[in-house]
């Protein structure tokens, strides 16, 4: 007898003999109870599934206040987000709450189902293609799949034993997996705090070793060469210095940078794709050669900022969310400076200096100001640079093979509960 036999679902799809092929309405039914407000409210998403609203600290909570035409969770019940289906967003519930009436919340009616398996099946690449089939609007980002559909959507059905092997199995898998992420990422945050610490060494102690210090008198800086000098940022630079709109040509073209064109490594889009006339006013100018950071959280913490010694155009605007810093170089150099800015003692101050309501928190132009550093003398300060930028090189190097090793072994598990779900791998 064949291992295998071809169905459709609705496309052409093999699976072992002695599994079947039902339509979902044979297996759930929606459960649609309601008046439960004084329940939590859960949340699905395509990364974990079901969880507490307050355990999504990355999204904003638009639900409403009253929450009596709410849904009603149980315990293992399987619920999807009508509009996210197709990207896989469904899970089982672990705890009894509420959720959105545009969620749909699924009872198990049949005793050969156990829901952690459709659980893993409904989140499968191929499930998630036959969700994406059966989902109804005018764009992807509008559609939506409702019940009256899904029920006629079909299901890959082994018997219960074999649904509790595959779980077990893939849970097994999934905790090998989740533990080798750990250790990557936690190897990525070492080699970031590697490279943070090393460089708040590099800015303030130098490359030189066995050299006379004296004490800078400054807590966080300490001793340095005694032929550095501390000096505020306000003596070495202009922080937002005056504009020169009136003296543009209305006509020319420049760069323009709101903040998401403005990355946190340092990069900035440079494409000279704005009209003078319709960005000179409300916007922040700057020139080439010109510093930018990001002033308002979360854009500081996660130092976005620019460094514009290629800019395309002589001169730009961008968001009024950042500070301008313009370098005559007699001083200090401009590299030297923009990786202080960059440095993480500089971000931990920044962070305690800020000002405004939560969530509108901005680092002011005073702290810019009167910001100390060590300043060393001009060829040192280019040896550090120098320094400080292979040092980066070769942590990034090591930090993009550690993500691309994670990528890899979630591709891997994801490719593994498809297979497993879909019989394609036996337990």
């Amino acid at each position: 007898m064949n291992r295998n036999q071809k169905v459709k679902i609705p496309f052409d799809f093999e699976i072992p003999f002695d599994w079947e092929i039902k339509p979902n309405r044979a297996l759930f039914t929606q459960y649609t109870k309601k008046n439960m407000s004084e329940l939590p409210l859960l949340s699905v998403s395509q990364s974990k599934g079901v969880t507490f609203q307050t355990d999504n600290t990355s999204k904003k909570d638009t639900s409403n206040e009253d929450k009596s035409k709410y849904k009603h969770v149980r315990s293992g019940d399987l619920v999807y987000n009508k509009m996210r289906m197709w990207q896989g967003a469904v899970g089982i519930s672990n705890q009894e709450g509420i959720v959105s009436p545009a969620y749909v919340v699924l009872g198990k009616i049949s005793e050969n189902v156990l829901p952690e398996y459709f659980h893993y099946q409904f989140r499968s690449s191929f499930y998630i293609c036959q969700s994406g089939i059966y989902s109804y609007g005018l764009c992807d980002d509008m559609n939506n799949l409702r019940y009256n559909d899904f029920k006629l959507m079909k299901s890959v059905v082994p018997d219960l034993k074999c649904q509790k092997s595959i779980v077990d199995k893939i849970e097994m898998k999934s905790q090998e997996v989740n533990q080798f992420i750990d250790k990557k990422l936690k190897y990525i945050k070492l080699l970031e705090g590697y490279r943070d610490s090393r460089i708040n060494e590099i800015i303030t102690k130098g490359l030189k070793k066995n050299i006379k210090v004296k004490d800078s008198k400054i807590d966080w800086i300490g001793e340095i060469p005694e032929n550095w000098n501390i000096m505020r940022l306000r003596f070495l630079v202009k922080v937002n210095p005056t504009s020169k709109n009136t003296f543009l040509d209305e006509d020319l073209k420049c760069v323009f940078l709101p903040m998401e064109l403005i990355s946190e490594n340092g990069t900035y889009s440079n494409e000279a794709n704005a009209i003078t006339k319709s960005v000179s006013q409300g916007y922040t100018y700057f020139e080439k050669g010109d510093i930018v950071i990001a002033k308002i959280t979360p854009c500081f913490e996660n130092r976005k900022g620019a460094f514009l010694d290629n800019l395309i155009s002589e001169y730009g605007f961008g968001t009024t969310e950042l500070h301008v810093l313009r370098n005559s170089g007699k001083i200090i150099t401009s590299k030297y400076l923009f990786h202080i800015l960059r440095s993480e003692i500089f971000i931990k101050l920044g962070i305690l200096n800020m000002k405004g309501t939560a969530g509108q928190q901005r680092v002011p132009d005073s702290f810019v100001k009167n910001f100390r550093i060590a300043v060393p003398p001009i060829e040192e300060q280019n040896e550090i640079a120098l320094a400080i930028e292979d040092l980066i090189t070769d942590t990034d190097i090591l930090i993009q093979k550690a993500h691309a090793q994670v990528e890899l072994i979630e591709e891997y598990k994801s490719s593994l509960i498809s297979e497993l779900v879909a019989g394609t791998i036996r337990t």
